[in-house]
């Protein structure tokens, strides 16, 4: 019984490692983000809009918010990303010079965060998936896989834009909230092992600071059309990791947690204990770099005009 305790203390000690390494955390960065947009970064499109969407609109402005690359801590966890994430909002100025938002399918809201695989599933995480094993290990699929998913528990929130920030590319725009929860996949782990919960989930408050002014890709001088990009960096290590729950085959881990015996369950330790979770504010780091792209059109164009946002590139 005791040997039994530690092979499974052993996997799930290994399992928690490449989750935080692979789930958690994304492959390492290739190249250091830059002063300026790169000449190849695509424009923001800010056209296609009907007169619906624009009914007391005197002038749009299409924001993408780029984050190329960063860096990582998670408890015990330091690792880089590189796996860009765009979020688009579309904003109009309004009457009285009002700031109002412009429906648009798929701008704004909360960013999509996939599912993420773990090569080799859990004997993977034992070090085993390799050579003439892959094959095998391979149709053990449905007991054997892992993956990790990335989910949103509440909308991505921001504070009022910063008028200044935004018009010039120089301050802080505003703070971002996004309250997430990873749910841990596999077969032995129940469908139940998560770490952060919906009443308790991983909070980041990022602060969208802009720099250096605006400048067109390529560093070159803004022309009408053109859109304009600043240097982006958003950074957090305030928030707090709970610690990973309710780990354990057909729903044991949860049942011994409700019951007050969570000492019982060996996943739930080893996990916490390899990942160093729970993790207090100010031991982890969230930190992103990119660039904001903002371009503006005009909705009194007629919809031959490319400046304008009725017009359809194409068409």
């Amino acid at each position: 019984m005791r040997s039994r305790t530690q092979r499974l203390r052993r996997a799930a000690t290994a399992l928690a490692a490449v989750l935080a390494a692979g789930v958690l955390l994304a492959p390492a960065a290739a190249a250091e983000v830059g002063d300026t947009a790169p000449a190849d970064m695509p424009e923001v499109q800010c056209n296609n809009f009907t007169e619906e969407q624009l009914t007391d609109i005197l002038l749009v402005f299409c924001v993408e918010l780029r984050l190329l690359e960063g860096q990582v801590k998670f408890g015990g966890i330091e690792s880089t990303l590189n796996d860009p994430v765009t979020i688009r909002q579309v904003i109009g100025l309004g009457p009285g010079l009002s700031i109002v938002p412009v429906p648009e399918e798929g701008a704004g809201g909360t960013p999509s965060l996939p599912s993420v695989k773990v090569p080799g599933g859990l004997l993977g995480a034992l070090g085993l998936y390799q050579g003439v094993l892959q094959p095998i290990i391979d149709l053990l699929e449905p007991v054997n896989g892992v993956s990790g998913d990335i989910q949103t528990v509440g909308e991505l929130e921001q504070t009022p834009p910063d008028i200044v920030a935004f018009l010039t590319g120089e301050g802080l725009l505003t703070t971002a909230t996004l309250p997430i929860k990873v749910k841990i996949n596999n077969l032995l782990l129940g469908e139940t092992c998560t770490i952060g919960t919906d009443d308790n989930p991983v909070t980041f408050e990022l602060p969208i600071q802009l720099s250096g002014g605006y400048h067109a890709a390529g560093g070159e001088e803004v022309e009408g059309g053109d859109t304009n990009f600043a240097r982006l960096d958003a950074t957090d290590d305030s928030f707090e990791i709970p610690a990973a729950a309710d780990c354990g085959l057909l729903g044991v881990g949860k049942a011994l947690n409700d019951a007050d015996l969570g000492q019982l369950n060996v996943f739930d330790t080893a996990i916490n204990s390899a990942v160093g979770l729970p993790s207090p504010s100010g031991n982890n780091l969230l930190d992103f770099d990119g660039f904001i792209g903002v371009r503006p059109c005009d909705p009194s164009r007629p919809a031959d005009d490319h400046l304008s946002c009725l017009h359809q590139p194409g068409a």
